[in-house]
């Protein structure tokens, strides 16, 4: 046998689900763990409608918002990192961290969806 995994977005995963891929690596798994398994579950279930529903109300909007920022995916990482209690958000040159105001936009972000 050969597992199959997708890596970072539960949208990836959608893709190749089909096509028999019976694992992932979430993003939110390093923060957020709960909206991972959320993911998982309604998959293990065969809830498509609802998997689909938690890719377009965590995963996407949050790809989209730290795509804004100046480090991009690396700064927003780190940036959530930070709110969850985890890890600084400071990053080494020739890595950009998040701003301040980057910071409060995903502080809002995630208090929009109760996960803060």
């Amino acid at each position: 046998n050969l597992a199959l995994i997708a890596g970072g977005q539960k949208r990836n995963h959608m893709n190749m689900f089909p096509y028999g891929c019976d694992g992932y690596l979430s993003t939110y798994g390093r923060f957020c763990p709960k909206i991972a398994f959320k993911y998982w579950n309604f998959i293990q279930k065969g809830d498509l409608d609802s998997a689909v529903t938690v890719i377009t109300d965590y995963d996407m909007p949050f790809f989209e918002l730290i795509g804004t920022f100046k480090g991009g995916f690396d700064s927003g990482i780190h940036a959530a990192l930070e709110l969850f209690g985890l890890a600084g958000r400071w990053r080494r040159k020739p890595y950009e961290s998040a701003s301040d105001e980057e910071m409060d936009r995903l502080k809002g972000f995630f208090r929009d969806k109760k996960l803060l």
